[in-house]
């Protein structure tokens, strides 16, 4: 008796997966480093810049008013306040050092004369600022001064001369008023005989708080000639006042 066949139902043959290529699987050193990176930018938060500056900002603003300025307005209205403060403050502080009054009014008007030297410039000398008007000052926060080195003062007379015996052995440094005079003696050749005919002084004045990025961009906040204050901040820096 013959067998029967029973009719063959097809069964259907999965694709074959393919095998992925070696260099899609294994990544050079160079390429993980980079593929790191780019997970670790994703992942990182914007990070908020002049956290110092904005909070200095916030404390001033609650008892002054404010302005933003471009920064060349900003700077010549500083080296306006900056002369103003030497025409005040710089002869108190010469005859403080006990220059006469006639010498202390010739070095104010040398250094006058020397106005357009003058550069804006961030250091760390906090003790030049007013610290009840910038109070607790925040890390990452600098002074910003209006500097002017080398000036040469000819020995107006006795009293200069002993100013610079007093500078023999180093530098002299004295303060008034957020200005900050250094005076030195300048070299004579050591194959010359030669008396001493004049003298150096640097002069800075703590003019505001600046606050500067890893990027370089910067933002400072300074005080007008009235009791309000002024902002200037590089593009897309965005501090409210």
């Amino acid at each position: 008796m013959a067998k029967r066949i029973e009719p063959h139902t097809p069964k259907w043959v999965e694709p074959i997966i393919e095998y992925q290529r070696l260099a899609d699987r294994y990544q050079t050193v160079e390429e993980r480093a980079e593929n790191e990176r780019k997970k670790s930018n994703a992942s990182k938060r914007p990070e908020r810049r002049f956290i110092a500056l904005r909070k200095l900002v916030s404390t001033l603003k609650k008892n002054h008013s404010f302005s933003r300025l471009d920064y060349p307005s900003a700077e010549s209205e500083i080296r306006r306040l900056g002369v103003e403060k030497i025409q005040n403050d710089l002869a108190d502080l010469l005859t403080g050092l006990e220059l006469t009054p006639a010498a202390a009014t010739q070095i104010v008007q040398r250094v006058l004369e020397h106005s357009s030297l003058f550069q804006l410039i961030p250091t760390t000398a906090t003790a030049q600022l007013d610290h009840l008007l910038y109070v607790n000052l925040s890390p990452g926060l600098k002074v910003l001064s209006l500097m002017v080195t080398g000036i040469t003062i000819p020995l107006i007379d006795l009293s200069c001369l002993a100013l610079v015996e007093r500078c023999q052995k180093g530098r002299l440094m004295a303060s008034h008023n957020n200005l900050l005079l250094t005076v030195s003696h300048k070299e004579t050749p050591s194959n010359k005989i030669k008396l001493q005919e004049s003298f150096e002084i640097s002069l800075s004045i703590a003019t505001g708080v600046i606050e500067i990025d890893d990027s370089s961009r910067r933002a400072f906040v300074f005080q007008r000639g009235d009791t309000s204050f002024a902002l200037y901040a590089d593009k897309q820096i965005n501090i409210e006042i």
